[in-house]
């Protein structure tokens, strides 16, 4: 048996809008989307857009008052949390058991800390931002 794999992009845009066919007679059914589809069909994330945004409007940020910037990303990322942490029950464990997901520091070193390297800063700076915030009055 031959299992054949469109490798184009109008191949995968005629198998994303034969599936869409083939479940047109359910009566709830999202129509196929082809600007999400496609580029997680070629193995790119569906937020990858979403993340270069972030990405141009945190360089944005930064050239215009860094200090004040990465003070704001010391604080994010000190109190970073992952979504299903405590939303879905005993997260941790089941983080830690099944190995589906990741952990909030997998995320910050798989995903944050390259980022900031991107941007043209690290984790010391992150670092000595967050010292300077601990140091201030609260009010």
């Amino acid at each position: 048996m031959k299992v054949e794999y469109p490798e184009d992009d109008d191949s995968l845009k005629e198998f994303i809008l034969f599936q869409d066919r083939v479940y047109d007679y359910r009566s709830a059914r999202w129509p196929a989307d082809l600007d999400l589809l496609l580029p997680t069909l070629k193995g790119h994330g569906p937020f990858a857009r979403t993340a270069g945004f972030y990405r141009a409007i945190v360089e944005i940020e930064m050239a215009e008052d860094r200090e004040g910037t990465l003070e704001d990303l010391a604080t994010v990322v000190s109190q970073f949390k992952m979504p299903g942490d405590g939303l879905i029950p005993d997260y941790q464990e089941r983080l830690k058991t099944s190995g589906a997901g990741i952990s909030a520091r997998e995320f910050v070193a798989r995903g944050l800390f390259p980022m900031l390297r991107t941007l043209g800063t690290s984790r010391a700076e992150l670092r000595v931002a967050l010292a300077k915030i601990a140091a201030l009055p609260t009010i």
